[in-house]
């Protein structure tokens, strides 16, 4: 999450991205309790072309996953735009800000789930989830242990990950001020460039478990070096290159199976693209949706944006929770299910709005406060 102001102006549209990002995430996360599904199939080394309409919008839904990756790009751009505001250059009221805009409402989710996970574990019998397990998830070192990461909310794995990065923010600053931006993210891509190529050629799993937050440091830079440019008033250089050449080269690389595991660099860099030709238009400030008289889809979009990372914590479990009762209620019919999901959705939605008005808010107000007193 973030403070996206640039003298005054606040850039709306990285709302309505988020909006538009949790949303394929949530979609993503539907097709197993409506579909028992929820990757296309290989045919050799291609996907299996979608033959039908409903082919083509299990397609688009199995590929909201990747909305994680904007959140990446979003979080490295609003990162280094606040750093960059910023006149106080100390490490300690930048992480003293970031961790109570964060910390308070995981950990209050996580305290929620954790309970439940005990509770449904106890009533069926089984092994509950060790103190051990939760101490990790509250540190956001989950991810190191692939037996524990999925087990009290399987969404949070990303949050361990983003947390590192956070934590590996610094070293990108200092490498910068020695190296210069070309050099630093050089090095960074050949990083997660090397921990992709590994996994593609079955040298490990490429799972968020593990050593592998470095997998994802340069989806995450790439955003902070596009915030660096636009705070300085420079070029943004990824603007030169035509969407279309992105959306076609996300496409290659999702549908032939040696690329596949390159995926989620290349959504990244497409994503920073966009944001790059969103920065330079005339009046970045104003949402193009908005202006085109679109206000119907800017207007929740944005809202949704706005409580996204509440939305991201608890919409997993609860929407596997309450999917749980297609088979109890014996509902077959997948039409059915979706109606029932989406309504879900809208369910979430009201939580959400609810977690990022009373705790979020608060807690970041508090962070500001006291960030303050350093």
């Amino acid at each position: 999450m973030s403070e996206p102001t640039v003298n005054n102006g606040h850039l709306a549209f990285l709302d309505s991205a988020r909006g538009i990002a949790v949303l394929g995430v949530f979609f993503f996360h539907t097709l197993d309790p409506v579909l028992n599904r929820h990757e296309v199939a290989w045919t050799g080394v291609w996907r299996s072309l979608p033959l039908s309409v409903s082919d083509f919008f299990f397609t688009l839904a199995s590929l909201g996953k990747y909305g994680v990756a904007v959140f990446f790009v979003i979080s490295g751009f609003c990162i280094q735009l606040s750093y960059a505001k910023s006149k106080d250059k100390h490490w300690l009221p930048f992480f003293i800000r970031r961790g109570f805009r964060i910390l308070p409402t995981y950990w209050f989710w996580l305290g929620i789930f954790a309970f439940l996970t005990l509770a449904i574990a106890w009533k069926a019998g089984l092994t509950p989830i060790s103190f051990k397990n939760i101490g990790m998830h509250g540190l956001l070192l989950q991810n190191f242990r692939e037996s524990i990461v999925y087990s009290i909310n399987p969404s949070f794995w990303s949050l361990a990950v983003e947390a590192q990065l956070y934590l590996l923010f610094p070293a990108l600053i200092f490498s910068v001020s020695k190296w210069g931006w070309k050099l630093s993210l050089a090095f960074i891509f050949l990083i997660e460039m090397g921990f992709r190529f590994w996994a593609s050629c079955g040298g490990i799993d490429l799972k968020p478990g593990e050593f592998l937050t470095l997998s994802y440091w340069w989806s995450w830079c790439i955003g902070a070096y596009v915030a660096d440019r636009y705070v300085s008033g420079k070029n943004l250089r990824q603007k030169k290159i035509p969407l279309i050449v992105c959306l076609g080269l996300v496409l290659l690389t999702w549908a032939w199976e040696p690329t596949s595991h390159f995926l989620f660099t290349m959504v990244a860099f497409s994503t920073a693209v966009w944001l790059s030709h969103r920065l330079s238009s005339s009046n970045p400030t104003q949402n193009h949706s908005k202006a085109s008289g679109l206000n119907f889809l800017y207007k929740p979009l944005t809202t949704l944006g706005l409580c996204s990372y509440s939305f991201y914590l608890i919409h997993q479990p609860l929407l596997l929770l309450f999917a749980g009762g297609f088979k109890d209620f014996q509902i077959h019919d997948i039409t059915v299910r979706f109606a029932w999901c989406s309504f879900y959705g809208l369910l979430i939605f009201g939580v959400s709005l609810c977690s990022y008005r009373w705790i979020e808010m608060s807690s970041h107000r508090l962070g500001i406060n006291l960030s303050r007193r350093y």
